[in-house]
């Protein structure tokens, strides 16, 4: 896990740790429900994680805080920081710029009631069919 030297450090070792615990049962030897149970979870987490990874991105792009570790951009400081390729960079930076404008869709994304693939179909909608549409997801 990577360190963490921020305000919610304790939340985020006990969310490695919970991570921890889970993988820690191997799934060949669980059976199927819990197989199923344990993909809906991951399903759900992975889902908030994108919520939150988007109001953070919004954040970061904000308040420009990339500049504290001297990059030049939010995507450059994804793309150096976390060693995203210059596609997934750009594609996580205009997602986190969609869910502001999209406050429903936010909260269901946060509940993991949907999750960044209905994102991606939303981004494409807007490409094609521009703003007002998608607005009203």
């Amino acid at each position: 896990m990577v360190a963490v030297a921020v305000q919610d450090a304790g939340a985020w070792a006990v969310a490695a740790d919970a991570l921890d615990t889970a993988a820690a049962l191997p799934a060949g030897e669980l059976d199927a429900e819990s197989l199923l149970a344990r993909l809906r979870v991951i399903a759900g987490l992975q889902a908030r994680l994108a919520a939150l990874e988007a109001a953070t991105l919004r954040a970061v792009d904000a308040r420009e805080a990339y500049r504290h570790d001297q990059a030049p951009t939010t995507k450059a400081w994804l793309r150096h920081h976390l060693r995203l390729d210059p596609g997934d960079a750009a594609t996580r930076l205009v997602r986190a710029r969609l869910v502001a404008e999209l406050p429903r869709f936010t909260a269901a994304l946060a509940a993991g009631q949907v999750n960044a693939g209905h994102l991606d179909a939303l981004l494409k909608a807007r490409r094609t069919l521009g703003p007002a549409p998608v607005q009203a997801a």
